[in-house]
């Protein structure tokens, strides 16, 4: 995938599939895509931001399912690319990749929205995990937090199972970014994991 994405041969690719129905066995027919290139697919990058990709309706007895599998995202326009399950590292590193590129590895769709979200806002996403960290730390809860989008120098975020996005001020942001650089980043070319455990490694710094 990506030596084609990186070789003048970008695309979205996809193959035909099928499971069976958790609920009533019926085979389940869908699209399963190897790889997504946001400026050829640009409805199935607003289903990964909508939480609507690979959701299946069972043709017989109408029942929802979410499927999740290994993907590769990659939006040239902003010189990023997202691996979700798979790390592409090795096959990266063989490959001829244009400079400037953030190439990060997460574990579900969820991720991969916040981060195209974050990039597309041209926004630092390690900056973001540590704005995170700092909302945790003064909710002295362990929240699970996702960024939706910022407005009127409120940044937004959801927390799944409730209804009202979580609002803070951008300046939050500002503060983190002084602190950055202070975290130590894997030096080795490949995709990284830029996450809640990122951040935390400032609590083993002294700041």
């Amino acid at each position: 995938c990506i030596e084609q994405m990186f070789g003048g041969g970008a695309m979205s690719r996809s193959r035909d599939y099928a499971v069976r129905c958790p609920k009533c066995g019926s085979i389940m027919p869908f699209e399963l895509f190897d790889s997504i290139t946001s400026s050829l697919n640009p409805e199935l990058r607003q289903q990964i931001l909508d939480d609507r990709f690979e959701t299946v309706v069972c043709p017989d007895c109408k029942a929802v399912s979410y499927i999740q599998y290994d993907i590769l995202y990659h939006d040239p326009a902003r010189r990023f690319m997202v691996c979700v399950g798979t790390d592409y590292s090795d096959v990266f590193q063989q490959s001829d990749c244009p400079a400037g590129y953030k190439l990060r590895y997460v574990d579900d769709y969820k991720q991969l929205a916040e981060k195209i979200r974050i990039f597309e806002a041209g926004l630092n996403d390690g900056i973001m995990e540590i704005t995170k960290e700092a909302m945790r730390h003064m909710a002295k809860r362990n929240l699970e937090l996702y960024y939706a989008g910022s407005r009127r120098k409120l940044m937004f975020f959801t927390v799944p199972g409730q209804e009202k996005h979580v609002a803070v001020s951008q300046g939050l942001y500002t503060l983190a970014g002084k602190y950055y650089d202070r975290i130590p980043m894997e030096e080795d070319r490949g995709f990284l994991r830029i996450n809640q455990k990122y951040a935390e490694a400032l609590k083993k710094i002294e700041v």
